[in-house]
């Protein structure tokens, strides 16, 4: 059976998901002008993304998989285990580390690269997130 938690982890990453489709329809110049676009893409890239690191973390921790450092680690333990595919992996990893950026505010967010994500890695967000919950449920794990 499902947790609830899961439920709603699910259903936030998909609202979250649906929120960045429709930034992602807007032109460069548009999301450039527009700072409140800007603000709800940044933080709905976040919640994606640490839902994703979220679950990997908990099939790492059901699975007794080596122990990762970072989030960019914890998305090569899941490649190496063959949780999610290698195809997805190095842009993972690239989008953990977009998160530690956005989270931490480390240094100024380029709007060209959050836009350059919602144009390139929509679909793979979505495929990741698809293969951890495939992986959950022929595993029996809840998330």
């Amino acid at each position: 059976m499902v947790s609830q938690s899961t439920l709603k982890r699910v259903k936030r990453f998909e609202t979250a998901m649906k929120k960045l489709k429709n930034i992602s329809k807007l032109t460069l110049e548009e999301y450039d002008k527009d700072t409140d676009k800007q603000d709800i893409a940044e933080r709905n890239l976040q919640i994606v993304i640490e839902a994703i690191i979220d679950i990997g973390q908990k099939i790492i921790s059901s699975k007794g998989f080596e122990i990762p450092e970072s989030y960019k680690d914890v998305i090569t333990v899941l490649e190496k285990n063959n949780v999610i595919p290698g195809k997805h992996a190095g842009s993972m990893r690239d989008l953990a580390g977009l998160r530690n950026v956005i989270v931490h505010a480390y240094a100024e967010i380029k709007d060209e690269i959050v836009y350059e994500v919602l144009s390139d890695d929509l679909p793979t967000l979505e495929k990741t997130m698809e293969a951890l919950l495939k992986f959950c449920k022929e595993n029996e794990i809840d998330p």
